[in-house]
C-alpha cells in the first residue's frame, strides 16, 4: 500500500480551540489538556493561578459586622490577645493588628 506517513494524533488547543497535530512527547501538556503553544500554556496557567489566588484572598478576608467590632473594639482595650481574639473571631492576627491601630488612631 504504499508509504504513507503516519500522522500524530489531532488536539485541540485548551486555550485558544486551534487544532493542531501533537506527539504525546513533544506537546505543551498541563494533566489532561494539552496546548498548541508555550504562550497558550502560560496563558491558561496564569489565568487558573490569578483566580486561585483571588479566591483565597476573598475567602480570607472577613469583614466584621458594626456590633461585632464594638464587641471586638472593647476586648482589645480591657487587654485580651490578639491570638485569641483571632481564633474566637475566626480571622487572622493581621485583621486584629488593623484594628487595633484604628483603636491607636481614635485615642490619640
Amino acid at each position: 500500500m504504499g508509504n504513507r506517513p503516519i500522522l500524530p494524533p489531532e488536539r485541540k488547543c485548551a486555550e485558544c480551540g486551534k487544532t493542531f497535530f501533537g506527539v504525546e512527547e513533544w506537546s505543551y501538556r498541563r494533566n489532561k489538556d494539552y496546548y498548541c503553544s508555550w504562550s497558550c500554556l502560560r496563558k491558561h496557567t496564569d489565568v487558573r493561578c490569578e483566580n486561585e489566588r483571588t479566591q483565597k484572598i476573598i475567602s480570607n478576608t472577613w469583614v466584621l459586622n458594626k456590633d461585632q467590632r464594638k464587641e471586638l473594639m472593647k476586648r482589645l482595650n480591657s487587654g485580651e490577645s490578639p491570638d485569641m481574639l483571632a481564633r474566637n473571631y475566626g480571622i487572622s492576627r493581621s485583621s486584629i493588628q488593623y484594628y487595633q491601630k484604628k483603636i491607636e488612631k481614635l485615642k490619640a
